[in-house]
């Protein structure tokens, strides 16, 4: 499935930081717990991310200690004003390095949680933590569509369908113009900069601007909420925006603002729509389909129709996708979410047809759309999906179930999403004849 484009690899990141933040962490609890480099020394913590640093470490052969800054509520063998420890299934011939960790602790106590040994180690955990759960897929894909860059996390709006968590870190701006050399040297012509939201970032213009002096085409995957302003939004044109991914989940103002947890946004959004055809951008809307907004998709298809179309300045400035979650943030409210196929096929399939009918082209299949069988009526109606436009992430969390097997369209599908089949089966999943 990979092409030459897709093996070459990015510009390192988290692979390359990962292991050396641990490092830093190591080297700050050595320095903490006074234990040389001579002497054995493994960490780990279990515990969610957050403020609390909880480490279980390993000293030497087998003295497990337990660190909590600040201290925990529980039993301890030394609790001071800006941290706790305890130690469980050591061996017991370790009295004499116990003492000596007590004694140093109180000491590290004595300076304060602004103290060099704990402001270190403290530092470093953050540092090591806010990313370990990242991958680096996460932040930047390729493929023969072009390239995706995420300049972080941070959004005005709070979708409770998303799958980011408004707290974790951006990437460092050198490394995102270093990914804009990669997509170069990829011979690719386009840049996608998302996020969170990417017009939150400063950084967006003149990144757009470098990418525009290497002979990158700029799109934004964006809720256009910013861009309702004439005097930012001719900025990001004369910095070469060409093109916009909007995200529009609803055409009902309470449906839309209930799900991207923004009130009041919803008109902002329909206002940055507006201007970006006006302004003659090549405007691709995208519609995420979840319980809550499956029902109204043929009235957003018909707002699209009525409200937007008309000020497309050119045939085929206007799109449309659907976006089919891989998973939430709350998982417990993906699971509730979540559609069967049979029962999301009928709104599909119809907003297909309304859209076409308007000469409006439909993207119902795609990086996070639908597998075909679920607008199995209406094939026709769109043009065939080349999977080598998609970036290898993006099939990563989809498979084949055995109810594909002799699908005609396996070669223009991406497969069923991994955390469908594990909750549904192969519910309304159809081998297309």
């Amino acid at each position: 499935m990979a092409t030459d484009h897709q093996r070459i690899e990015f510009t390192p990141f988290l692979a390359e930081k990962l292991p050396l933040w641990r490092d830093d962490v190591t080297a700050a609890l050595r320095r903490l717990l006074g234990v040389p480099e001579t002497v054995p020394l493994t960490w780990r913590t279990d515990l969610p991310r957050g403020q609390q640093l909880d480490v279980i470490a390993t000293i030497g052969e087998g003295t497990r200690v337990e660190l909590h800054v600040p201290p925990s509520a529980g039993q301890a063998y030394f609790r001071g004003t800006n941290l706790s420890f305890s130690y469980r299934d050591a061996d017991g011939d370790n009295g004499a390095l116990l003492s000596f960790l007590r004694r140093r602790l109180e000491a590290v106590d004595r300076l304060g949680a602004d103290g060099a040994p704990l402001a270190e180690l403290r530092a470093a955990w953050q540092q090591w933590q806010s990313w370990q759960h990242l991958h680096d897929r996460q932040l930047r894909e390729f493929s023969e569509g072009g390239g995706l860059i995420r300049l972080g996390f941070a959004c005005n709006q709070d979708c409770s369908f998303c799958w980011q968590a408004r707290q974790d870190p951006d990437p460092p701006e050198a490394i995102l113009h270093a990914w804009i050399d990669d997509l170069v040297r990829f011979r690719t012509h386009k840049v996608t900069f998302s996020g969170g939201e990417p017009t939150a970032y400063k950084s967006l213009l003149p990144l757009m601007q470098y990418a525009r002096a290497r002979d990158l085409q700029s799109w934004l995957q964006t809720n256009a909420i910013a861009l309702a302003n004439p005097t930012y939004l001719q900025r990001l044109i004369d910095a070469g925006l060409t093109g916009v991914l909007i995200s529009y989940h609803s055409a009902d103002a309470a449906i839309s603002d209930l799900v991207t947890r923004a009130p009041g946004t919803h008109v902002r959004t329909e206002a940055g729509i507006r201007a970006c055809l006006q302004a003659g951008l090549e405007v691709a809307l995208n519609g995420v389909v979840e319980r809550r907004t499956l029902a109204g998709m043929p009235e957003v298809a018909r707002r699209i129709v009525a409200d937007f179309l008309p000020l497309a300045q050119q045939a085929g400035q206007l799109g449309f996708g659907f976006a089919w979650p891989q998973s939430f943030l709350d998982r417990k409210l993906w699971l509730e979410q979540m559609v069967p196929l049979d029962e999301a096929r009928p709104c599909l399939q119809e907003t297909v047809r309304i859209l076409h009918a308007a000469g409006i082209a439909v993207h119902p299949v795609g990086a996070c759309g639908f597998p075909l069988c679920a607008v199995a009526d209406v094939l026709d109606l769109f043009a065939p999906l080349s999977l080598d436009m998609l970036a290898d992430e993006d099939l990563l969390p989809r498979s084949y179930p055995d109810a594909c097997a002799g699908c005609s369209q396996r070669g223009r599908c991406p497969g069923v999403r991994k955390g469908y089949l594990e909750t549904f089966g192969e519910r309304g999943i159809v081998a297309i004849g």
